[in-house]
């Protein structure tokens, strides 16, 4: 036998819920239908109930442990730069290159392994040509192509144009 619950809302604005079953008849016994009704506020209430329910279940299923790789503050992270990890942004994580970080107040982007090693390549991001003489870049995101397809992501200034 196949139950269902069939949902509706009348003329009135009053949310119907119904139980219906495939309906058998026999001598003397047969299913019937159960209708109850719900006000718009208490279908609202219900709803609000089920959503509080199902979100308080996803955290359990999606779980991950945070570990801090690196840090501009001693004793934070395994890896410590005070001199270029400085109001870090963005973050470009590729499946074989090392994590890029851009660090807005250095002007310079960072690389680390999967372990938090730095490794040794500053790569210095200049500022805008209306910045006064002497200003950092500030960085605040970076940008991985992985395409195998070398016009995919091509830049071009002054004539000249390169895969980035």
């Amino acid at each position: 036998m196949s139950d269902f619950v069939e949902t509706k809302t009348n003329d009135d604005g009053v949310v119907e819920i119904g139980n219906s079953g495939l309906q058998k008849k026999r001598k003397s016994i047969s299913n019937s239908v159960s209708t109850h009704y719900l006000s718009g506020h208490a279908a609202a209430l219900l709803a609000c109930a089920i959503l509080f329910v199902t979100s308080s279940v996803t955290p359990v299923l999606a779980q991950y442990k945070r570990a801090d790789l690196a840090s501009n503050q001693p004793g934070v992270a395994p890896s410590t730069d005070q001199k270029h990890l400085i109001n870090a942004w963005g973050l470009t994580a590729l499946p074989t290159s090392p994590f890029w970080l851009s660090d807005n107040g250095s002007g310079s982007s960072t690389l680390y392994t999967g372990g938090g090693q730095q490794i040794p390549l500053f790569v210095t991001i200049p500022a805008s040509a209306s910045s006064p003489a002497g200003t950092t870049g500030t960085p605040t995101g970076t940008v991985g192509n992985i395409s195998p397809t070398a016009t995919d992501f091509t830049v071009t200034e002054k004539g000249k144009s390169g895969r980035a």
